[in-house]
C-alpha cells in the first residue's frame, strides 16, 4: 500500500494545480481578497484549523460541557485573523459595503436580536464567541458582493474550493484511512474525506455537485470560448469525484438532494415551459413535506433504507410522553 500511497499524493499534489490551469479564463479577474472567503469556506467545509495541524485540544478532567465552552484556542486564533482580514478589506470598500448593509436592514437587525440575546444565555461568553463567528459569515458574503464582478468572484470561489475539498477527499478516503475515515460505534469504517463525519461529506457533495453540473452546463453552451474543453475536462472531474465520494459515504439525504437538482437542471435545460419545471419542483417539495410530516408510519423514509423511528428515538419520545407529565 506504502508505493501505492506515495504515487497517489504526488499525482493529487500534481492534479490539484493540474485543475486550476484547466479551469482558467481570461475573462474571470477577482481580486486577491476572494482567497480571504475561500479560506473560511474551506475551513468551515471541511475540519478545524487545529484538526488540519493535529493539535487538538486535549481537556483532562474537563466535563464535555466546560471543553464545548473552550473550544480551541487555534481555531478561535485562525477564525479572529480571517475576521480581521474581512474588516480591513470592507473597510477599504466602505463606500460599496455602506449602500448594501442599507438595503438589507432585516439583516442588522437579525443581528441585533442575536446580539441581544447573549444577555439571556446561559453561557454568554459562548453566545458572545458565536455571535462573533456570525459576523464573520456576514464579512464573507459582503467581500463577495463588493468584487467588482460579484457573479464572477461566486463562480471563481466555489471552483476554487471544490478543485481542493474533492482531490483531496478521494486520496484520504482512498489512501489514507487514517485521516479520511473514522471508526463508527458499531465498529464499521466511515469514510469522512477531508470533514469530521460522511454527513458533512455528502452535504459538500451536494451542494458542490449542483454548483459544477450547472458550470458544466453553462460551459458548454460557450460555444465561442477557445478554453471550453479543458474547462469541462476540469469540472467533469470533480463531477466524477463527487458521485464516488457520494457511492462511498452512501448518504441518501444528499444522494436524493443532488439527483433533484440535476433533474431539475435538465428539464430547465429540455423543456421549453416553464410549467413542467415548475409542477416537477413543488412534486419534489410534496414528497419531502409529506414524509417529514404526514407519514406517521415511515414507509416512506424506511424505502429509502433509512430507520424510521430514528434509531430508537420515536420509541423513547413515547415512553415519555405516557409519562403524563407536562408535554
Amino acid at each position: 500500500m506504502q508505493p501505492y500511497r506515495i504515487v497517489a499524493t504526488i499525482l493529487c499534489a500534481i492534479g490539484i494545480p493540474g485543475l486550476f490551469y484547466l479551469d482558467r479564463h481570461r475573462g474571470s479577474q477577482v481580486s486577491k481578497a476572494l482567497w480571504i472567503p475561500a479560506a473560511w469556506l474551506f475551513v468551515i467545509g471541511s475540519r478545524g484549523v487545529s484538526s488540519w495541524l493535529g493539535v487538538q485540544p486535549r481537556f483532562k478532567g474537563v466535563i464535555v460541557a466546560k471543553s464545548y465552552e473552550n473550544g480551541s484556542p487555534i481555531d478561535m486564533w485562525a477564525f479572529t485573523f480571517l475576521l480581521v482580514a474581512a474588516l480591513v478589506v470592507l473597510i477599504a470598500r466602505s463606500g460599496r459595503v455602506g449602500p448594501l448593509l442599507r438595503k438589507n436592514g432585516l439583516i442588522l437587525l437579525y443581528f441585533s436580536f442575536c446580539a441581544a440575546s447573549i444577555v439571556w444565555s446561559d453561557f454568554p461568553f459562548v453566545a458572545f464567541k458565536r455571535w462573533t463567528k456570525a459576523l464573520g459569515d456576514l464579512g464573507i458574503v459582503l467581500i463577495i458582493l463588493t468584487e467588482s464582478n460579484p457573479w464572477e468572484a461566486l463562480k471563481r470561489l466555489l471552483t476554487r474550493l471544490g478543485f481542493l475539498i474533492f482531490p483531496l477527499s478521494v486520496l484520504f478516503v482512498k489512501y489514507y484511512p487514517g485521516m479520511g475515515q473514522i471508526l463508527t460505534q458499531s465498529w464499521t469504517l466511515e469514510p469522512t474525506g477531508v470533514a469530521t463525519q460522511k454527513n458533512e461529506l455528502g452535504l459538500d457533495c451536494m451542494m458542490y455537485g449542483v454548483f459544477f453540473l450547472w458550470m458544466m452546463a453553462s460551459v458548454y453552451r460557450e460555444r465561442q470560448d477557445p478554453n471550453r474543453r479543458r474547462r469541462l475536462l476540469a469540472h467533469g472531474l470533480i463531477v466524477i469525484m463527487i458521485i464516488w465520494l457520494l457511492g462511498q459515504c452512501q448518504s441518501v439525504t444528499s444522494i436524493i438532494g443532488l439527483s433533484s437538482a440535476a433533474a431539475v437542471m435538465w428539464l430547465s435545460r429540455r423543456s421549453r415551459r416553464p410549467v413542467i419545471v415548475h409542477s416537477f419542483v413543488l412534486a419534489v417539495l410534496g414528497i419531502a413535506v409529506t414524509a417529514l410530516f404526514f407519514d406517521p408510519g415511515g414507509g416512506m423514509i424506511g424505502v429509502l433504507g433509512k430507520d424510521p423511528t430514528i434509531h430508537g428515538r420515536t420509541e423513547i419520545w413515547s415512553l415519555v410522553l405516557g409519562l403524563h407529565t407536562n408535554p
